[in-house]
């Protein structure tokens, strides 16, 4: 008696004790009597069902009745505990407000009981609509920074191209300036050390090391041969070219290789490309050089395949190369096109490949997008337009 007078006086929802079959009110707390505007004395009069909004008395009475006749259990001292959210009850002013009402029924010396209690969720209600209020807020507040974030990576992608450019333009300005200056003097110095070699009376070991010095000289004019890919052809220099019979030339001019690495590539091209502007020379080359890219990028005991598609974009083709090798580290995604830089070994050549490639889309108006992580491979997006501008620079600061 003593724990159920504490329960009763302490519970702050309403509780009702109310005869199962009549629905009168036999006992309730404190609580109820305030939660429906009402004197004690007078609420221990109410009948239950005066207090459940008229909409829903009958449907509830009803389910009640239902359950009640159904389940036999629910005459035992612990009977069907029944639960109904956001029923409406009815406070004496005739006010309505939406609450949980959770019944348990049980018998007592052959009488039917049932325990209501009633929680007033009008409180919970605010609360789920300041909290759909707040998701609103948020929703929008995270659609506002996604623009934002947007606009960001956009401004970030446009540096990183206007920077690329500036090495470019820094790129072609040196090699000009440096080609002539630096070859003249190496062939000059490879012609002395054939003649010393030939005439000069020295032990095997010392023209040895002359043969050294000689390939030496021989690979910086091969450098320079490189370099000189980033000087632009003449105007006269373009023709129509066919972007699929370069391809098609290039892949058969790696099929051995790709026999011999085990690796299968695959083309899927679009019907719809039509010749395009170009130097047909350079742009092999700029293809070629992200297709050796991809090559490079397995190892020799790894499988792999290089699939090279082709896309019509409004005035533009678009050709994907795409392989399944290693990835390019993020942190290295922004250095690929710079001069000299390479992650591969020292047994590759430098990394002039990308770079020369850049240089030639550049000139050609097109740009080269790439997209990669470690593991999961590198795709190479060149665009190209179908027509070359009438700028006498080509699009060239």
């Amino acid at each position: 008696q003593e724990k159920y007078n504490r329960f009763m006086d302490a519970e702050s929802n309403a509780v009702l004790i109310i005869n199962g079959n009549t629905k009168q009110i036999m006992e309730c707390n404190p609580a109820a009597p305030l939660l429906y505007g009402y004197e004690p004395q007078e609420f221990m009069k109410m009948n239950f069902k005066d207090l459940v909004a008229d909409e829903d008395t009958k449907d509830l009475v009803a389910d009640e009745d239902t359950a009640n006749s159904n389940n036999p259990s629910s005459a035992s001292a612990l009977g069907s505990i029944q639960k109904a959210s956001h029923l409406y009850q009815k406070r004496k002013d005739g006010t309505l407000f939406p609450a949980n009402v959770t019944t348990s029924s049980f018998r007592l010396k052959n009488v039917d009981y049932e325990m209501k209690i009633i929680s007033s969720s009008s409180e919970q209600m605010e609360l789920e609509e300041k909290l759909n209020e707040a998701r609103d807020e948020f929703e929008r507040y995270v659609e506002t920074q996604g623009s934002y974030i947007d606009q960001l990576t956009q401004e970030k992608e446009a540096q990183n191209i206007a920077l690329r450019e500036e090495k470019l333009n820094a790129v072609e300005k040196i090699t000009a300036s440096m080609v002539d200056l630096i070859n003249n003097p190496i062939q000059g110095i490879e012609n002395i050390l054939s003649q010393v070699k030939e005439k000069a009376h020295m032990e095997d070991v010392h023209k040895g090391l002359v043969t050294v010095a000689m390939n030496e000289c021989r690979r910086v004019g091969q450098l320079i041969g490189k370099l000189k890919n980033y000087q632009p052809s003449a105007p006269e220099d373009f023709e129509l070219l066919d972007v699929h019979q370069v391809i098609d030339e290039i892949v058969q001019s790696n099929m051995d290789t790709f026999n011999n690495r085990t690796i299968t590539l695959e083309k899927e091209y679009s019907g719809d490309i039509p010749a395009i502007d170009g130097v047909t020379q350079q742009i092999r080359q700029a293809i070629n050089n992200i297709v050796k890219n991809a090559e490079e990028s397995f190892t020799h005991h790894d499988e792999g395949k290089i699939t090279i598609s082709t896309e019509k974009d409004g005035s533009h083709v678009k050709i994907h190369i795409k392989d399944t090798g290693c990835g390019i580290p993020e942190k290295d995604l922004d250095r690929i096109f710079d001069p000299f830089f390479t992650t591969k070994s020292a047994l590759h050549q430098p990394g002039l490949g990308l770079l020369a490639s850049l240089g030639i889309i550049k000139y050609h108006q097109g740009e080269i997008e790439v997209r990669s992580r470690p593991g999961g491979g590198t795709t190479f997006t060149v665009t190209l337009p179908f027509k070359q501008d009438k700028n006498p620079n080509n699009g060239q600061s």
